[in-house]
């Protein structure tokens, strides 16, 4: 099992609250106050070995580790559509 996972992140901007969803959701609905849109971007969850790698090539690039993991996240989705899979992933996570 892989220990990676790309999934959907937003944050409400009522409640504040973290929403979480499968990749790939662009929006979701928080029913904190009322029903709230909040938008939801890529995001990588990684275990703590996976990170501190992560942390050390950007350390040695002079950039943020988001920036790193931004740059994955991008790279992997164009070759996903480049190859014709990316609707395969958006069938599995349904």
């Amino acid at each position: 099992m892989p220990k990676e996972k790309i999934v959907s992140v937003g944050i409400c901007r009522k409640c504040g609250g973290q929403i979480i969803r499968s990749y790939p959701c662009d929006v979701a609905v928080c029913t904190c106050e009322s029903a709230t849109l909040v938008k939801l971007e890529p995001a990588m969850v990684v275990d703590g070995k996976s990170y501190a790698r992560l942390d050390r090539i950007a350390k040695s690039a002079n950039v943020s580790t988001e920036k790193v993991v931004k740059v994955l996240l991008d790279t992997a989705i164009e070759e996903l559509e480049q190859k014709g899979l990316l609707n395969l992933v958006k069938k599995g996570a349904e």
